[in-house]
């Protein structure tokens, strides 16, 4: 009897732990990282830079989809 009313406690405490960690203010989120991720900024250890594009990603405001690499090296 004692052991099922401590699975049950410990069950509803992870239950309250997990809801509470999934719990986000968006309005801070976005505040941190911004609404758009940062562009790619890539560097050699020499310190050239190489040109990168932008690819697809889900940010704080939802996702976006872009070409593949392919098509976007096919008008370099």
């Amino acid at each position: 009897m004692v052991r099922k009313k401590s699975l049950r406690w410990m069950a509803g405490l992870l239950i309250v732990l997990v809801l509470a960690a999934c719990g986000s203010n968006e309005k801070e989120t976005e505040k941190k990282l911004g609404p758009e991720p940062p562009l790619p900024d890539i560097q050699t250890a020499d310190g050239v830079n190489i040109k990168v594009h932008q690819s697809s990603y889900c940010w704080t405001n939802g996702c976006a989809d872009y070409i593949g690499p392919y098509q976007h090296a096919e008008g370099q």
